[in-house]
């Protein structure tokens, strides 16, 4: 019998009245195996999707065609993609570039020669100097709407019925000169229904380098009217104004667009003042790390420009939705070459694509949007908090690439690049991208080598304007009266001007 205000002794429960339903000791060996592979899914999950990537992946990354377009003169996705980007894309062409670049020119400076025979002076000068002016016009309204498919469709059709086409490419002895300028430029005429049509196949890459190779002919021919100006009336033809082909490099193709309007870019994603000193500072990095190695800078291209930031802004997208890491690299590359097929660059070209994401950001503040933009400060210190921000992500990207992608910051062949980057407040991550497109030459084309390295050393070789130099004799004005009256009595007190008077 117990005592009174003792503890009850404590017993094991009786679970033989739940019908033999007690909690075991231990797990089943399968029950574990389940648990244990389900984290193994759940961690091993993002390097499966990155592997398996995407079953229209087939389809978007079609040698042949991509968004119902046919892509030739794209690069095409490298096998083996880069750890820090997309990789190196390179191009297959069946043609020569050379062969074909030397051929056209001299066939447009040709037919240029049979339009401008003639006096430099006159009504069939002036004639021949508006039709001239057209096809300018025509070509470049033709590579600046390579970005849109509607616009490409409409300014790659001429018809022979139209006003301006018979009184320039019409029957008659300055038409047949500009009808084969258009053969050159890669147009082809087709019959149909309502007439005949002229029609340029931009989708073609020997079109492309055609049409780019022309309009080029008709720039060096516009340089050499520009230096000749009055002169003209002391000449007799104009044997001075035909392009020759010793003047004319590859690598002049190149430099056609790369400064005119955004290409491949949109429109809405504008960078803010953070982000240009960055794509700046990128830039220089890049340069003054090849610049040590004694290699040649990369000029500046607004339209792979465009199409970085787009992909940096399509990256910062992701990270906010934490879904960066699992979208696929492969298709990556295959917007990086649809976005490449509708620049207006020569075809053959080989890109190494670059892409860099922070860690964390350096830290600003008074930032008054996710993309550090100040608040309640003036522009300068914003400006000057983003300098050194930019410099600080500038040299990290830089480093990032020069260790993970050694043969594409240094790449000998490289010629032109484009930056983009984005900065987002929210995740605390930045993001730059670049693409560099260089020209290899094909295997015993020892003439496109000599030409690129050529036309890479002018471009080095043209010299910034040099600032106004200080007159000799400094200018030192007058010291001022003050608030002193000068009246007539003052006029004895003043010297006489030279002469008398």
């Amino acid at each position: 019998m117990a005592t009174p205000g003792a503890e009850a002794p404590l017993t094991a429960p009786d679970f033989s009245g739940m019908g033999g339903h007690a909690v075991p000791n231990e797990a089943p060996a399968f029950a574990w195996v389940v648990v244990v592979a389900a984290v193994l899914l759940w961690w091993l999950w993002p390097c499966i999707a990155k592997l398996r990537g995407d079953p229209s992946e087939a389809a978007f990354l079609a040698p042949g065609e991509t968004g119902g377009r046919r892509l030739a003169h794209a690069p095409l996705a490298a096998g083996e993609l880069g750890e820090a980007g997309a990789g190196r894309l390179e191009s297959d062409l069946d043609f020569n570039l050379m062969s074909e670049f030397t051929g056209t020119f001299s066939a447009a400076s040709e037919h240029l020669k049979k339009a401008l025979d003639m006096p430099p002076a006159g009504e069939a000068y002036t004639a021949s100097i508006s039709a001239l002016k057209l096809l300018v016009e025509i070509l470049d309204r033709l590579f600046q709407s390579m970005g849109s498919a509607e616009d490409i469709a409409k300014v790659s059709k001429l018809r022979e019925s139209g006003e301006a086409f018979r009184r320039d490419f019409g029957a008659h002895r300055l038409g047949e000169s500009m009808r084969g300028l258009l053969q050159t430029a890669g147009f082809e005429r087709h019959e149909g229904e309502g007439g005949a049509v002229w029609v340029f196949p931009y989708e073609d890459a020997l079109a492309r380098l055609r049409g780019l190779t022309v309009r080029l002919c008709l720039l060096k021919s516009a340089d050499l009217q520009k230096l000749r100006g009055p002169g003209r009336f002391l000449h007799v033809d104009n044997l001075a104004v035909l392009p020759k082909l010793e003047s004319a490099l590859f690598v002049d193709l190149i430099d056609l667009y790369k400064g005119r309007g955004k290409f491949g870019g949109d429109a809405e994603s504008r960078p803010s003042a953070r982000e240009r000193n960055l794509e700046a500072d990128i830039r220089i990095k890049l340069n003054e790390r090849r610049a040590a190695r004694q290699l040649e800078p990369l000029a500046l291209h607004e339209g792979l420009a465009g199409i970085c930031r787009s992909l940096a802004e399509a990256q910062r997208t992701r990270a906010r939705k934490d879904a960066d890491d699992l979208y696929p690299r492969r298709r990556i590359a295959g917007q990086v070459r649809a976005a490449l097929a509708k620049l207006p660059l020569p075809p053959g070209f080989t890109v190494a694509h670059l892409h860099w994401s922070s860690t964390e950001l350096p830290r600003l503040f008074g930032m008054g949007s996710s993309r550090g933009g100040a608040s309640g400060v003036g522009l300068g210190t914003e400006l000057a908090d983003g300098d050194e921000a930019a410099e600080i992500m500038a040299n990290e990207a830089v480093g990032f690439w020069s260790a993970r992608q050694t043969a594409d910051v240094f790449w000998p062949a490289a010629s032109i690049c484009g930056v983009g980057a984005a900065l987002d407040y929210t995740v605390n991550k930045g993001f730059g991208v670049a693409l560099v497109i260089g020209f290899e030459a094909q295997e015993g084309d020892e003439e496109l080598t000599a030409q690129l390295q050529e036309g890479l050393r002018r471009r080095v070789a043209l010299k910034p304007v040099d600032k106004p130099k200080e007159p000799a004799v400094k200018f030192t004005p007058a010291k001022t009266l003050g608030s002193r009256i000068t009246g007539f009595r003052d006029l004895h007190a003043r010297p006489k001007p030279p002469g008398g008077g």
